[in-house]
C-alpha cells in the first residue's frame, strides 16, 4: 500500500514537472530549432559528446516527457473494415522487464493478438543464455545503470537480454515475426546478433531485419495479398565490422528515394502486393515526429511503401491514414521500458490490405502497470482510472489522424 502511494505521487510529480518546468524550456528550444539530443548513428555518441546541460535535459525529458501534449478529451473512433484474420497486428518495443509469466500480457491482449495472421513486435534487444534488463530510471538498480552508462557506454549491464524461456512464455502465438533491426540488438557483438537470429528462429519465430546476406526482408500472405516488411534502423549502440543492418543514408534521418525505390522494386520481383517499412527511428522520449521524419515518409510512400510502422521514442506518437497509405509514427514501449506515466502508454496497430496496394489501420492502445508493480500489458480498457484519464487528456485526440 505504501509503495503504491509513494508511485502515485510520482506519476502526480512527473506531470506536475512536464507541465510546470519543461514544457516552456522545450518549446523555446524547438522554436530555436535547436535540440537536446543530439543525433548521432551509435549510442554511445551522445555519451561522449554531449555537455552536463544536454545531459540533464535529457534525464529530464525522460521523466517529465517534454511537457506533455495539447490537453483534449476526444479519442478516435475505432475501425473494423475486415475479419481480424486478415490483418497484420504491429507492437512497438519489447525489452527485457526483469520477470515474466503467462499473466505479462493480460488474457484480453493475448485473445485480441491470437486474432491477427501475423503479429510483429521490435526486439529491442538480444536473446541468450542469461536474462538482463535495463531497469526503470525510478529504481535504484536503473538510476545506478545510467550513472554507470555516463561514465562508460560499454558496460556489461547496459543490455537488454531476454533468455529463450522468458521469450517463449512472452510471445504469444506461433505466428511473431520479430524485428532486430535496432540500437539494441548488438548490445551483445557480432556474435550475441548471430545467436539472437538464431534462438528467434529456433523458437518459430520469422525475423526481420538481418541485412547480413539479403535485405533482411520477410514476405508473409494475409488473405490475397503478399506482404512485404523490411527494416532500417538510424545505428546501433554497438560498432560492427559487418553490416548487420540496413541503415538511413543519414543521420538526422535522410533516405534516398533510388535506394528505396530498388528495395520495393526487388520485393514487387518476389511477389510481393504491398510493402511495410519498419523503422527504428526518431528522437526519444518525444511526442511528435521531428519535420525530417515527415519528409523520410513521403519518400518512402513515393517509392511504393504502403506503410510505415516506427519505433524507438519510448512514446506512443500519432499515426496517420489517408489515400490508402498509413504511418505510424512510434508505437511506444509495448513491454518493458521505464513505465513511467508517460511511457506505459503504447499502442497496437492492425494494418489490413486492400487492393491496389492500398492499406487501411486501426489503433488499439495499450498500457503497462507502472513500474514499482510488477509488469504486465493490458488493453486500455482494462487500466486503472488514473491511466485512462491520462490517456484521454494527453494521448486519445493525437493516437490516430489524417496525414
Amino acid at each position: 500500500m505504501l509503495r503504491d502511494v509513494f508511485g502515485r505521487a510520482a506519476d502526480l510529480g512527473q506531470i506536475a514537472l512536464g507541465h510546470a518546468l519543461l514544457r516552456p524550456y522545450f518549446k523555446s528550444a524547438e522554436r530555436a530549432r535547436s535540440r537536446h539530443e543530439p543525433h548521432a548513428a551509435r549510442g554511445d555518441a551522445f555519451v561522449r559528446a554531449a555537455t552536463a546541460l544536454e545531459k540533464a535535459a535529457f534525464v529530464g525529458k525522460m521523466l517529465g516527457s517534454d511537457g506533455g501534449w495539447t490537453t483534449s478529451s476526444s479519442a478516435p473512433s475505432p475501425k473494423s473494415e475486415c475479419c481480424a484474420e486478415e490483418e497484420i497486428l504491429f507492437a512497438g518495443d519489447l525489452l527485457f522487464p526483469g520477470a515474466v509469466d503467462e499473466s505479462s500480457l493480460s488474457k484480453q491482449l493475448r485473445a485480441r493478438i491470437a486474432r491477427a495472421a501475423k503479429f510483429v513486435v521490435n526486439l529491442e534487444g538480444t536473446v541468450g543464455e542469461r536474462a538482463n534488463d535495463i531497469a526503470p530510471l525510478l529504481t535504484a538498480r536503473g538510476f545506478g545503470q545510467l550513472i554507470a552508462y555516463a561514465k562508460d557506454p560499454n558496460v556489461a549491464d547496459w543490455v537488454s537480454r531476454f533468455d529463450e524461456a522468458s521469450l517463449r512464455t512472452l510471445l504469444p502465438n506461433e505466428r511473431v515475426i520479430l524485428s532486430v533491426a535496432n540500437n539494441h540488438t548488438l548490445d551483445d557483438g557480432e556474435d550475441g546478433f548471430a545467436r539472437t537470429v538464431a534462438k528467434a528462429k529456433a523458437l518459430g519465430c520469422d525475423v526481420i531485419g538481418d541485412a547480413r546476406k539479403d535485405d533482411g526482408a520477410v514476405l508473409v500472405d494475409v488473405g490475397s495479398a503478399r506482404v512485404a516488411l523490411f527494416a532500417l534502423t538510424y545505428g546501433s549502440n554497438r560498432s560492427s565490422s559487418e553490416r548487420c543492418h540496413l541503415g538511413f543514408d543519414r543521420v538526422p534521418y535522410a533516405l534516398s528515394r533510388k535506394r528505396m525505390e530498388a528495395i520495393v522494386e526487388r520485393l514487387r520481383a518476389r511477389g510481393a502486393t504491398h510493402v511495410v517499412a519498419l523503422l527504428h527511428w526518431g528522437y526519444e522520449h518525444e511526442h511528435e515526429p521531428a519535420p525530417e521524419q515527415r519528409v523520410c515518409r513521403d519518400v518512402l510512400f513515393d517509392a511504393g511503401v504502403s506503410a510505415i510502422v516506427g519505433h524507438h521514442p519510448h512514446l506512443v506518437q500519432p499515426s496517420e491514414g489517408a489515400a490508402g497509405r498509413w504511418v505510424s509514427y512510434s508505437l511506444g514501449d509495448f513491454v518493458g521500458g521505464d513505465r513511467t506515466i508517460w511511457s506505459r502508454f503504447a499502442a497496437l496497430v492492425a494494418l489490413r490490405f486492400l487492393p491496389e496496394g492500398k492499406v487501411s489501420g486501426e489503433v488499439v492502445p495499450v498500457v503497462q502497470t507502472p513500474f514499482w508493480q510488477r509488469q504486465r500489458t493490458m488493453l486500455l480498457s482494462e487500466a486503472p482510472s488514473l491511466e485512462q484519464r491520462v490517456f484521454a487528456r494527453y494521448f486519445a485526440a493525437r493516437l490516430e489522424r489524417s496525414a
